[in-house]
């Protein structure tokens, strides 16, 4: 699922494991992987699988959907190899020796670091899941992939002279009979182009899995079958969607924040247990999906509340964030603090009001 702000110039991709169960048909309440959608609608009727599976996915994120395309694999390499091959950074070397290959499979390998790869090798690179390396044999690592490719792809065609309508158009012809898209007309592709070029100028991609990792683990996790299937749904069961949604809609509000997706330790140094834990449970309940934890009294002494970004580089969407919502009053790492804690991306200290602020009745 693409979303693009047209205030902010913001792209967000949202990719759907294909282990994730739905309710396939809307008029009968058994589950499948989502996967599944698309081939059973086309099977009963041409056209309708897309459809269906665009309703699927409104249903899950509550989002409305405006324009849909598939593409095949042929057309997914052509339109590579038209645009001269795409530049992806691989981030972790990993070897698959279980590639799809027609009946057999065969032996796809990446170095990590950044390369251009033809559209043969985007594709292998997309659907490689198999690796016993890292991370990158399960389904998630490669959605993450996909993401990659078409943020990709999407820097390729704002990087080029293809921002005019009838170089678009030559693109499509290209790839035509391996594509299916909504209906569209030229003025909606000129409208695309416009927003392709203020993109380009302005324009962030952000990039989210819903997998168990998703909302600080507070969404989706494995699920037990009869059947024996792997598989994953919602924590809250099978077609509940509640918090998906809310957390979806926090993605879409601050995307910065919800990428970064730092570990948040919160620490008594003087304001006390209690009044501490009562910060803690605000935060969490304005951040409900970040990963926040109330850790306990570190001082009893100390003053001010504090918050510093503790890893060594990155998270300063988020700390600004947080920093909107709590108004510490000091932002840096103060020296009683000699340690890196317990190794979270961003600390916060409650300790009490200085001395000079504190409220005392005078006499009349």
């Amino acid at each position: 699922l693409a979303s693009y702000n047209h205030d902010t110039n913001e792209l967000i991709l949202l990719s759907i494991p294909r282990d994730f169960h739905v309710q396939v048909n809307p008029d009968e309440v058994w589950y499948n992987r989502i996967n599944s959608v698309y081939s059973t609608y086309e099977q009963q009727e041409e056209e309708e699988g897309l459809l269906r599976l665009r309703d699927v996915v409104t249903e899950v994120t509550g989002q409305e959907i405006q324009y849909h395309g598939m593409i095949d694999y042929n057309g997914f390499t052509e339109l590579i190899d038209t645009l001269g091959g795409i530049e992806i950074n691989v981030e972790n070397s990993f070897t698959d020796y279980r590639y799809p290959d027609n009946s057999r499979y065969k032996t796809v390998s990446f170095t990590e670091g950044p390369q251009t790869m033809d559209g043969k090798t985007s594709l292998e690179y997309s659907r490689s899941r198999h690796s016993l390396q890292n991370s990158e044999g399960s389904d998630f690592a490669r959605a993450r992939r996909q993401q990659e490719v078409i943020s990709s792809l999407t820097n390729k065609l704002t990087s080029t002279s293809l921002l005019n309508p009838q170089s678009l158009m030559n693109v499509f012809n290209v790839i035509q009979d391996n594509v299916k898209i909504s209906k569209f007309d030229l003025n909606e592709v000129e409208a695309g182009i416009t927003e392709l070029k203020e993109f380009k100028e302005n324009g962030e991609i952000y990039s989210f899995v819903l997998d168990p990792n998703a909302g600080a683990g507070k969404l989706v996790s494995t699920l037990s079958l009869d059947s024996g299937a792997y598989a994953i749904g919602p924590i809250n069961g099978l077609g509940n969607y509640t918090d998906i949604k809310k957390y979806i809609s926090n993605i879409w509000d601050n995307p910065p924040l919800y990428e970064e997706d730092p570990i948040i330790r919160i620490y008594n140094t003087g304001l006390g247990y209690t009044p501490t834990l009562e910060e803690y449970n605000k935060l969490v309940e304005e951040f409900p999906y970040l990963k926040i934890y109330y850790v306990g009294t570190l001082y009893t002494d100390k003053e001010n509340v504090i918050t510093y970004i503790n890893a060594e580089e990155g998270f300063q969407d988020s700390f600004e964030s947080l920093n909107k919502y709590i108004e510490p009053d000091l932002t840096q790492k103060p020296e009683y603090i000699t340690t890196n804690l317990n190794g979270e991306d961003i600390t916060v200290l409650y300790g009490n009001k200085p001395e000079n602020e504190v409220n005392v009745e005078q006499p009349e």
